[in-house]
């Protein structure tokens, strides 16, 4: 499932903190297989299933704030103890000197990881919910550091911190830890308000380290992301920002994905393009048949190859080898597809490995009457020339008439990872140039966040 690392693939390397994708299974052949044979493990000890009840009841008793508390007390109850199992197999792997040994520690490791990770995953869909749908202030609440393992020596203040919330004045508490996505805070507490926005406090559960400059720091934090989520607007990233709400309604595959899904499941392999810019390969674990995988990933490598012989700049973007990447798109946990499938992708049980070609999404926008001015990869190599945050560079930087727009640093993961349909792009990006230029001019440098009002009848 490798492409020909040709002049036209962007450089991945580059774009793995771009994308924030953290690659999950390791670097060498065998640290892959390793984690593969680990992945079988967890089939085997019914995790897969665990977390499929997981996201089904996080899903039925999305505005049930005593339930979710339970399902997060369950969540914490599987969280703690493969959080030190993750560090018995870490410590192990270093002492590690056989082959044997050496792979038996992989396999624990990267197992772990990956359930850590889905357990966490369930928590940011029922943060999506609570924040109805908002993109941008899922997006906002998602900034920092990712959060570490749960320090046990607070947890019994988060705890009582935890019960102490439920019930209070309506809010739904949720533990900060058992997501990916929040990484500000020990807890949230949602609280509906008027015209279904979603008012959110960020808790701090007092210590005795509350004093120290890393704590005094994080209050900082804190302040600054309830100012934009509560006056929408602010500093992300140290840019002047703005959210904004949308009626716009954007378009998916994601039927023709979960056909693919379907298919895999059936044969063990599929692959699918979807339109000229994106092939989808889909790998079950379940049903793995050598043969099929191999005529399956031929397939793929030969969609591939003619976009690197036609000179088309493209890039692998994968969800089951990016251990973050939260923050930029819906998680998975929220998707209209069945709990089993989403457990399935989760844990890893259900590979799918996603091919973006970004010039023939440029080329489109092209056909429409918009000039590409800057395009993905010379705005991230100018980014890390220039000592920047590449994560925030542009996905494209377009110009039609006197009106330049920036497609947001989401653009490419909403595309390979949501499915997201470039016609859609294009007809936002149409409609604001329809409007003709804002009243009151944006100020350079500044930028903006939106979220769609009907988003909700998109994702579960």
């Amino acid at each position: 499932m490798n492409a020909p690392r040709g002049p036209n693939r962007i450089d991945e390397h580059a774009l793995r903190k771009r994308f924030e994708a953290t690659t999950l299974y390791g670097k060498s052949q065998k640290e892959r297989a390793a984690a593969f044979r680990g992945y079988l493990t967890l089939a085997r000890e019914g995790f897969p299933a665990f977390i499929e009840d997981a996201i089904r009841i996080s899903r039925l008793r999305s505005r049930d704030p005593a339930n979710l508390y339970r399902l997060q007390a369950w969540m914490l109850q599987t969280v703690l103890p493969l959080e030190t199992r993750e560090a018995i197999a870490k410590q192990a792997l270093k002492e590690a000197t056989g082959e044997e040994e050496l792979d038996r520690w992989r396999r624990e490791l990267s197992a772990t990881r990956c359930l850590i990770r889905a357990v966490r995953s369930v928590g940011d869909g029922i943060v999506w919910r609570l924040l109805n749908h908002d993109r941008a202030a899922y997006y906002v609440l998602g900034q920092g550091h990712q959060q570490g393992k749960i320090g046990v020596s607070g947890l019994e203040q988060e705890l009582l911190s935890l019960g102490g919330q439920l019930g209070e004045e309506g809010g739904t508490p949720i533990m900060c830890a058992l997501t990916n996505v929040l990484r500000m805070g020990d807890l949230l507490v949602f609280r509906d308000e008027v015209q279904g926005a979603a008012h959110v406090t960020l808790v701090e559960v007092k210590t005795k380290k509350g004093k120290s400059p890393r704590v005094r720091r994080q209050r900082e934090r804190l302040r600054e992301t309830v100012t934009i989520l509560d006056g929408k607007h602010g500093t992300v990233h140290q840019t002047p920002t703005t959210i904004e709400g949308s009626d716009f309604v954007h378009e998916y595959f994601l039927g023709s994905t979960l056909n693919v899904i379907q298919e895999s499941a059936k044969a063990g392999s599929a692959m699918r393009c979807l339109g000229d810019h994106l092939c989808v390969e889909c790998h079950t674990i379940a049903s793995y048949d050598a043969d099929r995988l191999a005529r399956v990933s031929a397939e793929a490598q030969t969609v591939v190859q003619k976009w690197d012989s036609a000179g088309d700049s493209f890039v692998e973007l994968s969800p089951w080898k990016a251990l973050t990447c939260e923050a930029n798109r819906a998680p998975f946990s929220v998707f209209p597809f069945p709990e089993s499938v989403v457990a399935g992708i989760l844990t890893n049980q259900i590979l799918l490995n996603c091919w973006l070609n970004v010039s023939s999404v440029l080329r489109k926008f092209e056909r429409s009457g918009w000039q590409v001015e800057n395009d993905l990869e010379s705005g991230v190599s100018e980014a890390l020339r220039s000592g920047k945050d590449p994560r925030e560079s542009p996905f494209a930087t377009l110009r039609r008439g006197g009106l330049h727009l920036a497609l947001p640093a989401s653009t490419g993961v909403r595309l390979a990872f949501e499915f997201l349909k470039p016609k859609s792009l294009i007809k936002e990006a149409n409609g604001i140039f329809a409007k003709g230029p804002p009243i009151e001019p944006r100020r350079p440098g500044s930028g903006e966040l939106r979220f769609y009002f009907s988003e909700a009848k998109t994702w579960w």
